[in-house]
């Protein structure tokens, strides 16, 4: 790997890890309400998927997506595979 590739992939990595996104706010409150020893399995699953994300950066699949542009999902397509695992069929409601 490239430096310059190994040293974006590295700031994405920090600022992902320091800034107050959505994993840090559940973490902490989840942390908050039910101690530390019961968020450990949400620790672990962040930390997955953040590895999960950089692996996928760095075997290319978004040059995949470009040059595949059938295989993206739009975000409707999204939209109605979320509420389809909760199990809410019409999402009649925009977002």
């Amino acid at each position: 790997m490239e430096l310059g590739w190994f040293l974006s992939m590295l700031m994405f990595l920090w600022i992902a890890a320091v800034t107050p996104g959505p994993n840090n706010m559940l973490l902490t409150s989840s942390t908050a309400n039910f101690g530390f020893i019961r968020t450990l399995p949400l620790m672990l699953g962040i930390m997955i998927g953040m590895q999960l994300l950089l692996l996928l950066v760095a075997a290319g699949v978004g040059s995949i997506i470009i040059a595949y542009p059938p295989i993206a999902f739009s975000p409707q397509d999204f939209r109605q595979f979320i509420f389809g695992l909760a199990g809410m069929e019409d999402c009649d409601f925009p977002l």
